[in-house]
């Protein structure tokens, strides 16, 4: 596999002496491909990228690209369902090639799996599904769209074994080019780049986007010459506010919007203050539901459509309560911000490109709110997880800035168990759940994905071994303000065993943390919660007669410097009732990789004492 490896980058470093010609042509499959079983420098590897390439014509200011794919397993079928970033007028054309008894098979991609959605103006997402997906399959895709590419990747969550990138030059424009990553490039120019051999990159447990830290070259544009004078769109930050505030699909989307005055004058007819204001108009917006796209840009020029079909992108949400709050005469900017799947955004690098997501700071009684009404489940002072990325940019017209994206609210969450021991070694009894802030939402999206409550719940005894629900009641749930309650009546079966006469009753039953999501020895990129978190269990079990307790896990209370983060586990009792407090806190949201060893071993001190049973003995018959 060494040999084959070697020839296949030998052969396509012949080809990239012609840099503006792809080293593959769209249906040429080596039978060397399709033969291949496994990557040899990495045999865990589900699936390979043979070779990518893309290629910008500046004077048709075009973009192809080539990419070819090697199915190696099963769980690299997701491979050949692929997602690009593309303008409208999208030519793409696509094979799947199999080996059938000796004979290369092609299976083309018909028109009715390629699936176009719409984000903005000029953004879309082209979706493709690949016909006759195999272990062994050999994907070619070949597509071309007027337009400069965001990005390119030359890593990726599977190997790479060539990754080339030809940026024709022009005089009608400048690029800004950021280059990212800790793989070295083969070759980096202006415009010519090459990778060779890539391994795949590994997440990492709590790691902001990963794409922060693989290996890419993003651009934007930064000038453009028409004839007589530059027009300049990203040298500054000055430079992206003229340019979006002169785009139809944002400047002008907030300009007008008949909707916005009928909302406006309801709104003014209540005797609210400034904050209950925002509040009311953050929940008037929701009118419009979130179609899960974000984007800068409008997908309509007065924000009429979304109002219409009750449905757009981040962009007609946001602007639409920005153009809101101004008409109730409330101080508010907008703030431009890539979420965390799409990275984080460099201070010194003025770009469009990269951002994806736009919302609204209102400013109140001296405290500046942060308003995104995407999520239609959260309330509107509670900044969404996706938008907690670093910094955004406040955008003014000569005084823009940045502000911290970040919250003070928690994901806090209190659990109880009340429960009684049968002699038949069953639980039951009730629990109960307090549910606050992200806590709170993100248990409200969880219910929201099924029917019904009772839906919900037949989830819950499904995904928990043993436990069975006879009476349950949510509250909360549609009261945005207020906590999310869950009551449930419970018994516990399979949790309690007897051992060599002695019974062992593992106390935090299933909030028991069985793994340290801290694998590795040591790690190069930082661990970010997003916010912080504070868990509490509260474990109460009453024995029946004729049980001693043999011993109990010791007690402890262990934290990490400053207080980042603690554990306190308690457990008590007598012959009557046994009791166990955990409480579990993260104080500080981002943890360094110098700090990484500590963290982990306050995972692994975790771990270690969920492990620890409480040990009862029958002292009677």
């Amino acid at each position: 596999m060494k040999k084959v490896t070697l020839i296949i980058t030998l052969a396509l470093h012949c080809f990239a002496l012609q840099a503006q010609k792809s080293p593959i042509k769209f249906g040429e499959i080596n039978i060397i491909d399709l033969e291949m079983r496994t990557y040899a420098i990495d045999t865990t590897a589900p699936a390979v990228i043979l070779c990518d390439f893309g290629y910008f014509d500046s004077r048709n200011f075009f973009f192809r690209r080539n990419i070819r794919i090697k199915i190696l397993k099963k769980e690299g079928y997701d491979w050949g369902n692929r997602v690009f970033s593309t303008s409208l007028k999208t030519n793409i054309k696509a094979s799947t090639f199999n080996l059938v008894d000796g004979k290369v098979v092609e299976t083309k991609l018909q028109s009715n799996s390629i699936f176009v959605d719409r984000i903005s103006e000029t953004n879309y997402k082209t979706r493709i599904a690949m016909p006759d997906i195999r272990e062994g399959s050999v994907i070619d895709i070949s597509y071309g769209y007027y337009g400069l590419p965001a990005e390119w990747r030359f890593q990726d969550e599977i190997p790479i074994l060539w990754s080339e990138l030809y940026i024709d030059s022009a005089n009608e424009f400048k690029l800004q080019r950021n280059i990212y990553g800790y793989y070295p490039l083969a070759k980096s120019t202006d415009n010519h780049y090459i990778a060779v051999d890539v391994p795949a990159f590994r997440k990492e447990p709590y790691m902001n986007s990963w794409t922060n830290y693989i290996s890419k070259v993003e651009f934007d544009l930064r000038e453009v010459y028409d004839g007589n004078t530059y027009h300049f769109l990203t040298n500054t930050w000055d430079d992206v506010f003229k340019t979006l505030m002169n785009n139809n699909y944002f400047g002008g989307a907030i300009k007008n919007n008949k909707y916005i005055s009928e909302f406006a004058k309801e709104i003014s007819s209540e005797n609210l203050n400034d904050r209950e204001k925002v509040e009311m108009a953050f929940n008037k917006i929701k009118t419009i539901k979130w179609n899960k796209e974000y984007s800068i840009f409008s997908s309509d020029m007065t924000l009429s459509t979304p109002f219409k079909n009750k449905s757009g992108n981040s962009a007609d949400i946001n602007l639409s309560l920005f153009r809101l709050l101004k008409s109730l005469n409330i101080n508010s900017d907008l703030v431009l911000l890539s979420t965390r799947e799409n990275g984080v955004i460099l201070p010194n690098v003025p770009v469009i490109n990269k951002l994806n997501n736009v919302i609204v700071a209102a400013y109140i009684d001296n405290d500046t709110l942060l308003l995104d009404a995407t999520d239609n489940l959260s309330p509107f002072d509670l900044l969404p997880y996706q938008d907690i990325n670093w910094q955004g940019r406040v955008l003014k017209e000569s005084d823009s800035y940045w502000i911290p994206l970040s919250t003070e609210k928690k994901f806090k969450r209190d659990i109880g168990y009340n429960l009684s021991l049968s002699d038949n070694l069953m639980l039951e009894g009730s629990y109960y759940s307090i549910s606050s802030d992200y806590a709170a939402a993100e248990l409200r999206n969880k219910v929201a994905q099924f029917n019904s409550q009772e839906e919900f719940i037949f989830d819950v005894q499904k995904l928990r071994e043993g436990f069975t629900i006879s009476n349950s009641k949510i509250n909360g749930l549609s009261d945005l303000k207020e906590k999310v309650t869950e009551e449930m009546s419970i018994s516990i079966e399979n949790a309690v065993e007897e051992i060599g006469g002695e019974i062992y009753i593992y106390p935090m039953l299933y909030e028991r943390m069985m793994h340290n999501p801290f694998k590795t020895n040591d790690r190069k990129y930082p661990v970010d919660f997003g916010y912080k978190i504070q868990e509490s269990v509260t474990v109460n079990i009453k024995l029946p007669e004729g049980y001693q307790v043999v011993s109990f896990p010791k007690s402890i209370k262990f934290q990490l410097k400053e207080k980042a983060s603690s554990v306190i586990f308690l457990a008590s009792g007598n012959d009557i009732s046994i009791s166990v407090k955990y409480l579990f806190e993260i104080n500080k949201t981002i943890f360094l990789p110098n700090d990484y060893s500590s963290l982990q071993g306050l995972f692994n001190q975790i771990v270690l004492k969920h492990s620890e049973p409480i040990i009862l003995k029958k002292i009677s018959q």
